[in-house]
């Protein structure tokens, strides 16, 4: 069975800062927070996962190999986790989102083109019908129920 990880974004964001900074200290400043609780935040991701990530000096840190491999999954996965939650947002106010229509003929497919008008961030996707698969879909928006 697979092991699912608790691990949090913010603990890879916090991994990230030490991890470009180099410095525990660096970091923490550009986190706006203090040294301590980054470094207890660094340790506990370093238990959950089993390995160090860093090899601390008195005065910086080296990556591990592990570290190393995190570092560029880590920056990967924060990219696509701000892309998605930022594409959830627009879909929410509206802006992003899928139009799916069904239109009996081709003929109509140009119409209904200019009738969406701008949907720049939405997936239009137009389907032909013909009047006896139109009746058959009876309870789709457009075709009446008789």
């Amino acid at each position: 069975m697979e092991r699912v990880y608790r691990t949090d974004l913010k603990l890879l964001r916090y991994f990230l800062a030490v991890a470009e900074e180099l410095h525990f200290g660096r970091a923490a400043a550009r986190l706006n927070m203090s040294q301590p609780p980054l470094s207890i935040h660094i340790k506990e991701l370093e238990n959950q996962l089993g390995t160090q990530l860093f090899i601390r000096h008195s005065r910086s840190v080296v990556l591990t190999h592990a570290g190393k491999i995190l570092m560029e999954e880590s920056r990967r996965l924060l990219v696509n986790a701000n892309n998605v939650l930022a594409r959830i947002e627009q879909i929410g106010r509206g802006e992003a989102g899928r139009i799916e229509l069904g239109v009996v003929g081709t003929a109509m497919w140009g119409r209904m083109r200019r009738l969406c008008g701008d949907s720049s961030g939405k997936i239009l996707t137009l389907t032909s019908f013909s009047r006896k698969d139109a009746r058959d879909a009876n309870g789709l928006a457009g075709t009446p129920r008789t």
